[in-house]
């Protein structure tokens, strides 16, 4: 039992970053239908949406630690209206380690091929550790990525290099939200 109330606090978060998810999902997806409905001329652009917000499940790898870990998140991406190759993305992560880490990284996206895109970009991890004291590190992070689209389902294998405090990590999984 003891084992169960240590997650209770965890399992109250993912459940509280789940539940802002779909919050801002849906914010995003009326802002998206207001902006069409007043811009009527669609472009025929190289992706499929302008906008992408998933969660993502996951691992991270650190093999000079030799450590596998679940890692769970959300992740938003916008590509933009001018240059319609580049973007920005948002997203944070939690890896589910014995100090719990949390990544929030911010990079820039650039598409080369339709449905292809790279990634790079800063961010920072906070671990919570056994003393309870928070520790902010900073990242980088280096990713490729491949967009399925399906109507506005969005799927997108990923595959990440962070570097953190001299231990790099290797990010992969699977991001699975909307297009819109």
């Amino acid at each position: 039992m003891k084992f169960f109330s240590s997650l209770k606090p965890l399992l109250s978060r993912c459940l509280l970053i789940v539940c802002l998810f779909f919050v801002f999902l849906g914010i995003l997806k009326a802002q998206s239908h207001n902006d069409h409905s007043v811009d009527t001329h669609h472009s025929n652009d190289a992706h499929h949406h302008q906008n992408h917000a998933a969660l993502f499940v996951g691992g991270t790898s650190q093999y000079d630690l030799g450590k596998n870990i679940t890692t769970l998140g959300i992740d938003y991406m916008r590509f933009f209206k001018k240059n319609p190759q580049w973007g920005i993305s948002a997203a944070t992560e939690i890896i589910l380690a014995d100090d719990i880490q949390w990544l929030i990284i911010t990079p820039l996206v650039y598409q080369p091929f339709e449905n292809f895109w790279l990634r790079s970009g800063p961010g920072f991890e906070l671990v919570h550790n056994e003393t309870h004291k928070i520790i902010g590190t900073f990242v980088m992070r280096f990713g490729l990525g491949y967009d399925i689209n399906v109507d506005n389902l969005v799927i997108s294998p990923s595959f990440d290099f962070d570097y953190i405090r001299y231990h790099p990590a290797v990010v992969w999984g699977v991001n699975i939200g909307m297009g819109f």
